[in-house]
């Protein structure tokens, strides 16, 4: 997991009298552009009549384990490849190019793809 760490400075001096007084605090910013869901394998090759068990999981910022939460999977194009939308069972019908995604039950905004790509 990639994430970067920023670090802030942050300077306040406070003048009293005829004496300065500067205090430094320094706090730690995660900028963490990883997290969300993620499809194993990342790109697969089939022939027609082959099938593939995708699978995914969700790794949140600073999690170390993914979760295994509850994902609806898509074909891009069900011609080249079809997926079963509970199992993430893919089954390669034609040559081509498609895209299989799974989107989040829980958030359908939360999505990962893989492409697959159907051979002769």
């Amino acid at each position: 997991m990639r994430a970067l760490f920023l670090v802030l400075l942050l300077t306040i001096g406070v003048a009293a009298c005829d004496h300065e007084t500067v205090t430094t605090e320094t706090a730690i910013v995660s900028d963490c552009d990883l997290d969300g869901p993620r499809v194993s394998p990342g790109y697969a090759s089939l022939h027609a009549g082959d099938t593939l068990r995708l699978k995914a999981d969700f790794l949140a910022c600073g999690q170390v384990e993914p979760t295994y939460p509850e994902f609806h999977w898509s074909s891009n194009d069900s011609s080249i490849a079809m997926v079963d939308s509970i199992s993430g069972l893919v089954r390669a019908r034609k040559n081509g190019l498609t895209t299989i995604t799974a989107t989040l039950v829980s958030n359908v905004y939360s999505k990962a793809s893989v492409a697959i790509n159907v051979v002769p």
